[in-house]
């Protein structure tokens, strides 16, 4: 048995794990299952014998957690493998998570979290190394301690994760609606159309852009002048949805797919249901700041930049107005 004591106290981390937002908590755990390669991740909400939520899992089949990731993600906030990484391992896919923050989401939902983690070890020399396996649990009253177990044997004949979330804080009903499945689809929906072999699911229901999407388009290229520099790496992509979203949202991501944080759309568009996403590496230096988990964000340059995007997507659907006026 190891113990790993993050370099933080309690109240900045607990400050720093909080979200409003329980489905955000759990697109974290998504996002750090994809990150490891994951070409399969589901959320099963588990009821008790009365119906309620009893428990709340999270399970990929991605590479797994090392001894050696274990050591440093779980002991040390910010400092992930992933700063220094631009595309995961294997695949080359585009990363999401950063600083190693998004395990400690699990605070807002509940009071205990569990990893149980098989991974392949790299032997040099070897074609295919040893399967090793650990659990990894963290309570919520001391987040700065990482309890960390090594297994005899593999939890799994393959490399994979399972995350469990018990001792919940709440009911969580809004957990179980068909408004959290649409939202959660407007997060995940551009990434399995940026890699179309990657299975997301949700309560049971696969996030199928083919059953959801009635339009896809990219919109002309942007480029935005700051005071201090000039922004031209700047995309957006508009979905129309085929049903009612409760929320029009700009999402922000620093590569296609991803999603970083999301600001209301605030663009007149009657008889749309739709959610836009933009992408730029400015978008990732604001996330790296911690700046995007901010509701209603005013920084000068980030409300220039929003103010481009909304101009855009209002041309898009005065045009969208137009055809179908005809």
């Amino acid at each position: 048995m190891t113990t790993l004591n993050l370099q933080a106290k309690q109240d900045f981390l607990e400050r720093d794990a909080a979200t409003r937002d329980p489905l955000r908590a759990l697109s974290e755990f998504v996002w750090n299952a994809l990150d490891a390669d994951a070409s399969k991740v589901e959320i099963q909400l588990e009821r008790n014998d009365l119906g309620g939520l009893a428990a709340i899992r999270i399970v990929d089949d991605g590479t797994g957690i090392s001894a050696q990731h274990a050591e440093v993600d779980f002991g040390n906030l910010g400092a992930s493998w992933k700063r220094d990484a631009h595309r995961t391992s294997n695949l080359g896919r585009a990363i999401h998570g950063k600083e190693g923050r998004g395990r400690l989401r699990f605070f807002s939902l509940a009071q205990r979290a569990r990893w149980f983690s098989t991974t392949r070890e790299i032997v040099p020399g070897a074609e295919e190394g040893p399967l090793t396996s650990r659990a990894i649990e963290i309570h919520s009253k001391s987040l700065e301690r990482c309890e960390v177990s090594e297994a005899e044997s593999p939890f799994a004949e393959t490399p994979g994760t399972s995350v469990v979330l018990t001792m919940l804080k709440s009911t969580f009903d809004e957990l179980s609606s068909t408004e959290a499945f649409s939202r959660f689809s407007t997060l995940f929906a551009p990434y399995v159309l940026q890699y179309p072999n990657v299975e997301i699911w949700y309560n049971g229901f696969k996030v199928d852009p083919n059953l959801t999407i009635r339009r896809c388009e990219d919109l002309p290229a942007l480029i935005v002048q700051l005071s201090d520099r000039t922004i031209n790496d700047l995309k957006v992509k508009v979905i129309e949805w085929k049903a009612a979203t409760d929320t029009r949202q700009i999402h922000f991501g620093g590569e296609d797919g991803i999603v970083l944080g999301s600001q209301p759309a605030h663009v007149t568009a009657p008889g749309f249901e739709f959610s836009a996403y933009a992408y730029s590496a400015y978008f990732q230096e604001v996330a790296d700041h911690n700046l995007l988990e901010l509701d209603d964000l005013n920084e000068p340059d980030f409300v220039v930049v929003l103010s481009h995007i909304r101009e855009a997507l209002s041309e898009y659907f005065r045009a969208r107005l137009s055809e179908q006026s005809l």
